[in-house]
């Protein structure tokens, strides 16, 4: 198959957690968190997942113009209904363009990548836009970490990221 990734976005927070602001939350010394995670310091986002993937997939995009489908590839959905992806195509100001999630956890961009070039191939579509936009806010490491329960799970410490990737013919 032959598909190219012709644009490549990033959206990374600009906010800093580091080990010392996590341990009093949880209520466990620094050193155990870096241990269990090999985090010292991670991003965390003031915006929500949607905002963070838009910012990426219109870098993503460039001057190239719409998308044809929008794929989320994100490891956690911000909801499942409506589906996230709708929330990125609302974010870029698009209106009317298919979209769809694929949720395989960390395997999501993989599956996606996959999906839109099997997709571009058949010539269903010629160009698509994959957003992963992942946020601890929808992961439940943090609902575990912010309700107090004794579930201190290296995921919950990861950063918060977007990336966006445009697949051309």
């Amino acid at each position: 198959m032959k598909v190219k990734v012709t644009g490549v976005g990033l959206y990374i927070p600009p906010k800093i957690e580091t080990a010392e602001d996590i341990a009093p939350k949880i209520g466990k010394p620094v050193d155990w968190i870096i241990e269990k995670s090999g985090v010292s310091e991670r991003r965390v986002s003031e915006i929500d997942v949607d905002q963070m993937g838009a910012m990426a997939g219109k870098e993503a995009l460039g001057k190239g113009g719409k998308p044809d489908l929008i794929i989320n590839a994100s490891g956690v959905p911000k909801q499942t209904i409506p589906d996230t992806s709708t929330f990125y195509q609302r974010e870029l100001g698009f209106e009317g363009i298919p979209s769809f999630s694929v949720h395989c956890t960390c395997l999501s961009f993989i599956t996606a990548l996959n999906t839109a070039a099997s997709l571009i191939h058949s010539g269903s579509y010629n160009r698509i836009l994959i957003i992963s936009s992942d946020s601890n806010k929808n992961s439940p490491f943090n609902f575990a970490l912010t309700r107090g329960f004794d579930s201190h799970h290296p995921l919950q410490f990861l950063s918060e990221y977007s990336l966006g990737r445009i697949c051309d013919k």
